[in-house]
């Protein structure tokens, strides 16, 4: 089975980041606005869904994520204490979950992501804390039995320190894809996307490319590998070498092997315009083929 991406007027492309998908799991994940992509509140500061102290260095932001270009946000520029953003959830009692969360610190301050029972005297289930080796976003993940119960309040704490009520020192922490699923659908780790609910079946997949990249900024031997080797590009997409561009090419076409036929929930590419002169594609045609001749 073949997906064809047909786009037109492709100035520059700035990166072409495919993934496929198909339901991998029958109920829907439990956290919403697990990646902090919705809208944010009239205020600036909170990502809809999520509830989160005011006037304390938190607030969503649409310039760097582990998955895509969202993710929540912690800045202090003094040492100071601070609460959580939480939100609550229902969950199915005596059940196996899997919760994960994408990380990164500044190396000052170690983030926490906290999983808690509402009615129990909000026993811990669970407990995720971030390295502080750099800033690198890297996914953690951790499972739990929900045991009692029947709802769930889901933590995000600047540092480790906050969780016992210490001050912690000046510093960013940085939150993105933070969710809980069934430990059955879930799967491994590794596999669990944006929302931790479906399978990208293009990734490792092998494709062809017409014409050829050419953007010399990030032009370079892994192009032929970089589509679909599940790696979001986040930041100043055209500079950087995990990014598939070209300049003054039209129509870019991009045609991914699957290798045996799929059902297909949908497909989603990242990319990036705005600035510099860069532009958006006129159009874009998604073709499916089950043979490779008709589409």
């Amino acid at each position: 089975m073949k997906i064809r991406l047909r786009q037109s007027k492709c100035q520059f492309s700035g990166a072409l980041l495919f993934a496929l998908s198909v339901v991998a799991a029958s109920s829907d994940p439990l956290i919403r606005n697990a990646d902090f992509s919705e809208a944010l509140q009239e205020d600036g500061a909170a990502p809809t869904i999520w509830q989160m102290p005011k006037g304390v260095g938190w607030s969503g932001t649409n310039e760097d994520g582990m998955s895509g270009q969202h993710s929540l946000r912690y800045i202090s520029r003094n040492e100071q204490i601070t609460l959580p953003v939480a939100q609550t959830v229902v969950c199915k009692p005596i059940t196996e979950y899997v919760l994960t969360a994408g990380l990164k610190s500044d190396g000052k301050l170690q983030p926490v992501v906290i999983v808690r029972d509402v009615k129990v005297n909000e026993t811990l289930l669970a407990k995720i804390t971030g390295t502080t080796d750099g800033v690198v976003w890297k996914r953690y993940v951790a499972k739990f039995n929900s045991g009692a119960a029947t709802s769930l309040k889901i933590e995000l704490w600047a540092d480790a320190r906050h969780v016992s009520n210490g001050a912690s020192p000046a510093g960013t922490s940085s939150f993105d894809d933070v969710q809980i699923l069934p430990a059955a659908e879930a799967g491994n780790a590794e596999s669990v996307a944006r929302t931790g609910q479906y399978e990208n079946i293009a990734k490792g997949k092998s494709y062809t490319i017409s014409p050829r990249p050419n953007y010399g900024y990030c032009t370079d031997p892994e192009d032929k590998i970089q589509l679909t080797d599940g790696v979001y590009t986040v930041g100043y997409f055209w500079t950087q070498a995990t990014t598939v561009g070209w300049t003054r090419a039209r129509p870019v076409i991009i045609t991914i092997d699957l290798g045996k036929v799929e059902p297909i929930r949908g497909l989603s590419y990242n990319t990036a315009a705005g600035v510099a002169g860069v532009t958006w594609p006129m159009s874009a045609a998604i073709l499916v083929s089950d043979d490779g001749k008709t589409y």
